[in-house]
């Protein structure tokens, strides 16, 4: 949990407190939720948070709100700060007596920990934070002596903060011959059982650990290598060696074997390959437009001849002042007989041609029927479906449906190689909505298959079809759309 930098110290500028071959400023963690869990959030920032830099050089100390040195305060501030660091130690010095009193190992263990936790070397360690609750101490080289202390705690009933103590506190930075101030004599708080400081061990002998304990693990690994063969285990590329062939074979996306088609398989292929052969001939039947009808004769209206012209106006209007003779009038002739007619039989009417079925183009997008319509005429023919699936290797393949009238059909997958895999594909209509059911895509050619998939089609705007698919393998949706082919 870093927060506010307060300064560095050097590895040998103070020796570290220990337990059982533990280091107690290592244990920051659990004692921060050991104080917070039985005295509070303010005995845990008494402990500022150390933090090892990545060489292992230095110890980087951090608070969680900003800090200054107890020596930059006024007096008033620095005594109320310093009675206010007492109270503090002697609750966590209460604390510890009671865990290390206790029988449970463990808690008598964090007892004795927290106990060498109030030790700390210098009066330069104890910096002070404003809070709206008052003033905050926090120490810095906690569960530290200084080199040449005998190992006993440097805190009593009185904290180590005699006058004269340098306000500066870089001085534990630069200078790595911190003294310890001479403690005042201060009376017993409660009985604490001794404690013994463990010096760390060298450097050498951890650093010897760490790298038999490397060895054990590669001996460990290289064991299950050899028990266990199948379990590939990862090898430096030095180690790999160069295939024998020059070109590397591509890996196949199969997730299962190639089985060897049987007889019944042999069987079922051509059967399906005959009802294929029916249904392109009832296609291709269906396909023949019907005769146009012939065009209704039109008689073209009979020229009457034109009328002479009057050669001038006497011709036009006569000789008025001739008496016309009357003509005499011919006899009527008598009326022939009406002959009985045949009846005609009635022309036969004439019905509306049956409408013109459209021709399916390429690249149409899939219409389901309507609710009522069971018919799968509509899915008769091969379908380009794009679904954004992929191989087992990320690489994305090409999926295709080929239905014949009643159904039934076959779906083929394609890979980025060329390589085709087929197998069987049912169609159905229930209450308007379209459900495929396919098998597992084989090839006889190329080993592996595709498992089987689930689509289910629903009519959107203008009945087009929008399509959900799903895995047989895993299960995981996906989105599809057909387009004829």
């Amino acid at each position: 949990m870093a927060g506010h930098f307060i300064l560095s110290t050097r590895k040998g500028d103070y020796r570290a407190l220990a337990f059982q071959g533990s280091q107690v400023y290592a244990c920051h963690a659990q004692l921060d939720g050991l104080l917070r869990t039985h005295l509070g959030e303010v005995h845990a920032r008494l402990l500022a948070e150390p933090l090892m830099d990545p060489q292992g050089t230095a110890v980087d100390w951090y608070a969680a709100l900003p800090v200054r040195p107890i020596a930059s305060l006024s007096p008033e501030m620095r005594e109320a700060a310093r009675s206010r660091l007492r109270g503090l130690l002697a609750d966590v010095e209460g604390l510890a007596a009671t865990l290390q009193a206790d029988a449970d190992p463990y808690k008598s263990l964090c007892g004795t920990m927290l106990h060498l936790a109030t030790s700390f070397p210098a009066p330069e360690c104890v910096y002070v934070s404003e809070t709206p609750e008052g003033l905050q101490p926090v120490l810095v080289c906690w569960g530290m002596t200084p080199p040449g202390a005998n190992g006993q705690s440097l805190y009593g009933a009185a904290v180590p903060l005699a006058g004269g103590a340098s306000a500066d506190p870089d001085r534990i930075v630069r200078e790595g011959d911190a003294k310890a101030r001479p403690l005042p004599p201060t009376p017993p708080v409660s009985s604490v059982p001794p404690t013994v400081m463990v010096v760390g061990e060298p450097w050498w002998k951890k650093l010897l650990m760490l790298l038999l304990g490397l060895l054990l693990a590669l001996l460990l690994f290289w064991g299950l290598h050899f028990l266990f063969p199948w379990i590939a285990f990862p090898l430096p590329s030095g180690c790999i060696k160069a295939p024998a062939t020059p070109a590397a074979t591509v890996p196949e996306p199969a997730v299962k074997p190639d089985p060897a088609p049987s007889d019944a398989d042999l069987a079922a292929l051509r059967a399906e390959l005959e009802t294929l052969r029916q249904a392109a001939r009832k296609r291709a039947e269906a396909c023949e437009p019907p005769a146009p009808p012939a065009p209704p004769v039109v008689e073209p209206p009979k020229e009457e001849p034109p009328a002479e012209p009057p050669k001038d106006l006497g011709d036009l209007l006569g000789d008025l002042t001739a008496i016309p003779k009357e003509e005499p009038k011919p006899e009527p002739k008598p009326e022939p007989k009406p002959v009985p007619k045949k009846e005609q039989p009635a022309p036969p009417k004439e019905e509306p041609p049956a409408p013109k079925k459209e021709t399916p183009k390429k690249g149409d997008p899939m219409k389901l029927p309507d609710k009522d319509d069971k018919s799968m005429d509509f899915l008769d023919g091969c379908w380009n479906c794009r679904t954004g699936l992929t191989d087992t290797r990320g690489n994305p393949i090409k999926v295709r449906f080929c239905f014949g009238q009643n159904g039934k059909g076959q779906i083929s997958i394609i890979d980025r190689r060329g390589a085709t895999y087929t197998g069987r594909a049912d169609a159905q209509m229930q209450n308007g909505r379209l459900h495929i059911d396919t098998g597992d895509a084989t090839s006889r050619t190329s080993r592996g298959s595709f498992n089987g998939l689930r689509i289910d089609c629903t009519p959107g705007a203008g009945n087009a079809a929008m399509c959900y698919g799903r895995n047989k393998g895993d299960n995981s949706p996906w989105k599809a759309r057909f387009f004829r082919d």
